[in-house]
């Protein structure tokens, strides 16, 4: 089984590795994810390696701290966090939760409350920014999104076939760490599933969408993308 603890990534060398120095004065990433793998891998391997002015943290269960993947676990996962954390090296700190809109599982009132909670933590005007992405049906929609328009993938199945066809044997063992994966999710690709997916939810005034086919992760991804542009490099 994959370890999730808690790691920060970095790729050196042409090589990925895992390094748990303290994080340094780069603009700062905390995401708590409902996936163990999938998100991980995309945040901490794929987003980290082509902008590496910011720095990217994914909180995963670790002993001592709330473990589980519903929305309201997540969201205590990063409050934990956000206590522990010594401020004094760290710019533009965020903290968002990652979820999918799964009706078998999470409840509408589950994913207001975090939402919720987000909002009024910005409110407040604190240092740090709150945010919440959901994909619906599921992240892998967010992915078909680098490739195509997602037409038509509005369930979970669908989205995954679909998604075979740019990445081979997706969801039959192969992961998104794979080096031969990693390179198709180039800077262009990363732009365009914002620019599909910012198009879809014109007139969306949701915190987050009810409707299968859409996603808010675009919004996280260009935050990420304003971080690291207004980085000297």
């Amino acid at each position: 089984m994959r370890d999730t603890r808690e790691t920060t990534r970095s790729f050196r060398n042409n090589r990925f590795r895992r390094s748990e120095a303290t994080i340094d004065t780069r603009p700062v990433f905390f995401i708590a994810s409902e996936g163990k793998n999938t998100e991980p891998d995309y945040f901490g391997k794929i987003l980290a390696v082509l902008y590496q002015s910011i720095q990217i943290v994914v909180l995963g269960e670790k002993k001592g701290a709330t473990r589980g993947n519903d929305p309201k676990k997540l969201k205590q996962r990063i409050q934990e966090k956000l206590r522990e954390q010594n401020y004094e090296n760290i710019i533009s700190p965020e903290a968002w939760v990652v979820v999918d809109r799964d009706e078998r599982t999470w409840t509408i009132e589950q994913l207001n409350e975090v939402a919720m909670w987000a909002k009024t933590e910005n409110d407040k005007g604190t240092h740090v920014f709150h945010g919440m992405a959901l994909s619906n049906p599921c992240f892998e929609f967010w992915l078909l999104l680098h490739f195509e328009e997602g037409t038509g993938a509005l369930n979970s199945g669908i989205c995954k076939e679909k998604l075979k066809k740019h990445i081979q044997h997706y969801g039959d063992g192969k992961k998104l760490d794979a080096p031969k994966v990693i390179k198709l999710f180039t800077e262009k690709a990363v732009k365009e599933a914002i620019k599909r997916s910012e198009a879809k939810n014109i007139g969306m005034d949701e915190a987050w969408p009810r409707k299968p086919g859409h996603t808010t992760v675009h919004i996280l991804v260009q935050r990420i993308l304003n971080a690291a542009g207004n980085i000297p490099r």
